[in-house]
């Protein structure tokens, strides 16, 4: 929140809060890496039409439907701040992989309804996602990314993204580098699977 005026307008500094699991000198304990980040700009009141209508491109409507209850204030379960615990335990995971076994992963926005840019997964960088507030590393096609969604939200709505590409080692995932083969995807290894696939699995 409060990154640029494409996101929510609210005031997050999203700052992390290391509770246990890391020592005064920044090294890792083998315990949990317990973590918190605390909302600072709470605005309960912004969330009154929430009683008569879902707000859009949230999960309001979906947890709703599934349980019969929702959190007005705010949004609970299905408020975008909700990832931020998933956005912390990634990026301690990130550094993991790029330390031990040199793998690089990045996201970025690759698609804004039909605005889409042209990116080689192999050669964009961190420093061409974040040049322009839509994190789009094709500086023409973000400014147009741009405009549309300015044009969207002065009429009060709102409108989703692409993270990554199609198809290949995009895989609507952003680009990642430097990832080892493995003889089968991680979602089919079974116990019983060979001793090799275990050991690259490890």
């Amino acid at each position: 929140p409060g990154q640029s005026r494409l996101t929510t307008p609210r005031n997050e500094a999203d700052s992390v809060e290391i509770l246990s699991g890391v020592s005064v000198d920044g090294l890792t304990l083998g315990t949990p890496i317990g973590m918190l980040v605390r909302n600072q700009d709470h605005r309960s009141n912004d969330y009154d039409t929430n009683s008569v209508a879902y707000r859009p491109s949230h999960a309001d409507a979906t947890y709703d439907a599934k349980y019969g209850l929702r959190a007005i204030a705010g949004g609970g379960r299905s408020s975008a701040r909700e990832t931020i615990g998933r956005v912390a335990a990634a990026a301690v995971a990130k550094k993991v992989l790029s330390m031990w076994s040199g793998i690089e992963i990045m996201g970025y926005v690759k698609k804004v309804q039909e605005i889409e840019a042209t990116v080689d997964p192999e050669t964009v960088t961190m420093a061409a996602v974040e040049a322009n507030i839509a994190r789009c590393p094709d500086e023409e096609t973000a400014q147009k990314m741009i405009a549309r969604i300015d044009e969207i939200r002065k009429t009060g709505n709102s409108v989703g993204g692409r993270e990554g590409g199609g198809g290949g080692r995009e895989g609507g995932r952003g680009a990642r580098r430097g990832m080892p083969a493995v003889p089968q995807p991680w979602w089919r290894w079974t116990p019983r699977s060979d001793p090799l696939k275990r050991a690259l699995l490890r």
